[in-house]
């Protein structure tokens, strides 16, 4: 029995290495919340002993720097949770997909 497959592959080239990243104190509309464990050891040197444990989440948009912002290089290859979060909401792989909420699967784990 001859069987035909029709596969639908989309190219992803995830980057490489380090990324700088911009992150922010207060929740503004199109930001995401990203969990402080994701980037354990990045806000450190950012915040001081007593800041750090009132910071609940820095938010981000995956964009170029605003005003106010806190910046964070992170390789995403080490920090492999804070990518996945890049790829399927900011990144690459959003940008690819088309006619798919997928911020809204994300939140809704």
């Amino acid at each position: 029995m001859q069987q035909d497959l029709l596969l639908n592959i989309i190219p992803f080239n995830p980057p490489a290495g380090k990324q700088t990243f911009a992150f922010y104190r207060q929740k503004q509309p199109g930001f995401y919340p990203v969990f402080k464990g994701y980037l354990q050891g990045f806000l450190n040197d950012k915040f001081s002993a007593l800041e750090l444990p009132e910071l609940e989440k820095p938010y981000t948009d995956f964009q170029p720097p605003r005003e106010g912002a806190i910046l964070l290089d992170i390789d995403l290859s080490v920090s492999t949770r804070f990518a996945s979060h890049y790829y399927l909401i900011g990144g690459t792989f959003h940008s690819l997909v088309v006619g798919c909420n997928v911020s809204a699967i994300v939140r809704a784990k």
